[in-house]
């Protein structure tokens, strides 16, 4: 609906001229620009905005934070990053920072993103009841095992080290 698609621009109005608000967003203190932005605008009568309500409005496959909504309102994000940019965002890092072996990589992203985006995968590599993944069409038993027990162990950990798990549940 094109009220739905409008709910951003009525929400994000008097938001932007909130001058204690945007010195916190511009001094990086968003802990701060949350709560002021929760306390004075979010779920008020006049528009009863929600993170829910702004997924639906704009079509989000994925969890919003606050901090995003407050990005995009004050111009640091031109638009809010679907699932899949942010997994590839997410697997870029991994990579930077754990540099695999290259015929190691096509393998480490499936299971990143899958360990990611499916609970009940995630579930079965937490348990280490790998042979619950026998026909599985999203992670197979055999790529789990090529990759071997480093990266098995290395990628879940480091997953609940860096990245939240919440932003890929819709």
């Amino acid at each position: 609906m094109k009220i739905d698609r409008m709910l951003f621009g009525r929400f994000s109005r008097p938001i932007r001229n909130d001058k204690e608000l945007e010195e916190a967003v511009n001094a990086q203190q968003w802990e701060k620009a949350i709560q002021i932005m929760r306390e004075r605008y979010a779920d008020k009568p006049e528009e009863f905005v929600t993170i829910e309500k702004l997924m639906r409005a704009e079509n989000l496959d994925r969890r919003l934070t606050w901090k995003e909504v407050l990005m995009r309102i004050f111009g640091q994000i031109e638009r809010f990053k679907t699932r899949d940019e942010l997994l590839e965002e997410e697997f870029r890092k991994f990579v930077a920072i754990n540099k695999p072996e290259a015929e190691q990589v096509l393998r480490l992203k499936n299971f990143l993103h899958a360990y990611l985006t499916d609970a009940e995968i995630r579930a079965i590599i937490d348990r280490k009841s790998y042979s619950d993944l026998a026909g599985n069409p999203k992670l197979s038993l055999a790529d789990l095992q090529a990759l071997g027990r480093k990266w098995i162990e290395g990628v879940p950990a480091y997953i609940k080290d860096y990245i939240s798990l919440n932003t890929y549940t819709p």
